[in-house]
């Protein structure tokens, strides 16, 4: 694979814990990803790996893969780069390598990217993803309407259809008291309320009894296999009909967060539920507000189910090669420029 190693941003050095590490590729033997475009750097003793895929995850094919590393003030992080001819340039900052180095894993989409959804027809959907297709896709609908409905989010709506996946895949993963989150889900709006970054649903009450309780009770960490929340204060700010607010805090980009009306209710299925606003961020905190929120208000704009996607596919690698205990987010979908 060519690796170009710009001055501008390697700088020859990256100065890490006040000791000046030397990056310089391996051969590829030296490495354990050496069939794939994953490249090696070394100090001589810690290693950092970057692996750079397509917008389906796939390791790129070693041609023309660029990386840059670029040291941040202080000199005890850094901020990685790649690019690709016909991709858009992806990078992850404030990294740190560890004395037994680490992997980072990049996500390079396709310029013009689109959703390739060819495995989430509604003939094939039920196959790749049961659970979804039975708890939210047609859980709501008559069954003679569920796949005039599911068609025209398809044909029509892409983005929300996509979005819609992108979020069912992410709760799938998290564990809210013992269980996957996505099993509190009851029933989804398959009304003009499905937007391209939230979708509305009915959620068993117990879900919301559970995040008080262990927000209440202190941060957690990701080591306990529960997935970690912090309840949020400001939130009626952009949700005026909510009750409580919580926001995913395992990722360092695109978490989840849980917005609740608590006075609408509803018995489904015999379970009580009561109605919920699914939403990914793209940012954490302050970043949210100035990066991504008051643009969005100000161009009047919403999130883009894309980057959502690429963001958290990173994120959550990210943190398992670090040794959080966070399944990938893997939805059936992908990233296509065709």
């Amino acid at each position: 694979m060519s690796i170009t190693m710009s001055l501008k941003w390697l700088c020859a050095t990256i100065c890490l814990s006040l000791s000046t590490l030397l990056l310089t590729p391996l051969p590829a033997s030296a490495s354990q990803f050496q069939k794939t475009s994953a490249t090696t750097f070394t100090d001589g003793t810690a290693r950092l790996t970057v692996v750079v895929c397509d917008g389906w995850g796939r390791p790129l094919p070693e041609n023309s893969v660029d990386i840059r590393v670029k040291t941040e003030r202080g000199g005890d992080t850094f901020t990685i780069k790649a690019s690709a001819p016909g991709f858009q340039a992806s990078e992850l900052e404030h990294l740190t390598l560890p004395p037994e180095g680490g992997t980072v894993y990049l996500m390079l989409r396709p310029k013009h990217a689109r959703f390739d959804l060819n495995d989430v027809t509604f003939e094939h959907l039920p196959l790749s993803d049961p659970e979804l297709f039975q708890r939210i896709i047609c859980q709501s609908l008559a069954a003679e309407n569920c796949e005039a409905a599911y068609n025209d989010l398809l044909l029509h709506r892409r983005d929300k259809l996509a979005a819609l996946i992108n979020m069912a895949a992410a709760l799938e993963h998290m564990k809210i008291g013992g269980r996957s989150a996505f099993s509190y889900f009851q029933a989804v709006s398959f009304d003009d309320t499905l937007q391209r970054d939230r979708f509305y649903a009915y959620i068993d009450r117990a879900v919301v009894l559970q995040l008080k309780a262990t927000t209440a009770a202190g941060p957690c960490g990701v080591q306990s296999g529960e997935t970690c929340f912090t309840r949020l204060r400001f939130f009626r700010l952009l949700h005026h009909n909510a009750t409580s607010s919580f926001k995913e805090t395992d990722l360092d980009r695109a978490n989840v967060q849980l917005t609740f009306n608590e006075k609408d209710v509803r018995t489904i299925n015999g379970i009580e539920c009561v109605r919920v606003e699914t939403d990914i961020d793209y940012y954490r905190g302050l970043a949210h507000a100035f990066k991504e929120v008051l643009p969005n208000l100000l161009l009047r704009r919403k999130s883009d189910p894309r980057r959502v996607f690429y963001l958290r596919w990173m994120a959550t690698r990210q943190k398992r090669s670090q040794g959080a205990r966070i399944d990938p987010f893997t939805p059936p979908l992908g990233l296509t420029g065709r």
